[in-house]
């Protein structure tokens, strides 16, 4: 798994749920930027907010770090 592959799920599984950014910020309680940096892999983020992320996309923590082949 490549750093990379993080952000990229996070956008995937957000545009499969057919959630905005904003609807995903107010679900975490974060900001739509601090969304936009997490998917463009321009911040790390802690233990707690991997696991709100998958609370609030409703997928198992393994699928924010599942490998992305041919992005």
């Amino acid at each position: 798994m490549s750093l990379n592959d993080f952000g990229f799920n996070v956008h995937r599984l957000r545009e499969l749920r057919g959630l905005s950014g904003y609807e995903l910020s107010l679900r975490i309680g974060k900001t739509t930027s601090y969304i936009y940096k997490v998917e463009n892999n321009l911040i790390s983020v802690g233990t707690k907010v991997v696991y709100d992320l998958a609370d609030a996309l409703e997928v198992d923590v393994r699928e924010l770090f599942k490998p992305v082949d041919g992005k």
